[in-house]
């Protein structure tokens, strides 16, 4: 059965490069860049209790640094997520809330092992799991 039909070459190619594993994790990881750098900026707007004595320059020089820091942070994680998890989608043939969930694990142990060592990681993996497999079960109902 062709399900091309009606389709221009164009579409069937651009369609081939979004099912990309590697375009899914540059946008992922793009989006997590602005998403983490929003973020920080929404939240030092909303924490001025810690920036009372500063001057405007002096509070976007922190604002930008932090947006910088928190952007980077957001985007590794959404690259690395959305690349193991395509990778994990391609693997298995099949797109179900599993692949979140092992993704995640793996990545919140990782984390966890990484700032907080072995109970940590564990601990990172079992909320990493959870939590991933329970939003992509939610998002997919």
């Amino acid at each position: 059965m062709n399900f091309d039909v009606g389709r221009s070459e164009q579409e069937i190619a651009m369609e081939q490069v979004m099912d990309s594993c590697a375009v899914r994790s540059c946008m992922a990881g793009f989006g997590g860049v602005v998403m983490g750098a929003g973020f920080s900026l929404f939240g030092m707007m909303l924490g001025g209790s810690q920036m009372d004595n500063v001057g405007v320059k002096e509070f976007w020089r922190r604002a930008g640094k932090n947006a910088v820091r928190m952007g980077k942070g957001f985007g590794a994680f959404g690259f690395f997520f959305s690349g193991f998890e395509a990778v994990l989608e391609k693997r298995r043939g099949k797109h179900d809330w599993k692949n979140a969930g092992i993704a995640g694990g793996s990545l919140g142990a990782v984390q966890g092992y990484r700032f907080g060592g072995p109970l940590a990681g564990i601990a990172g993996a079992t909320v990493g799991a959870g939590f991933c497999a329970a939003i992509d079960w939610f998002m997919d109902m």
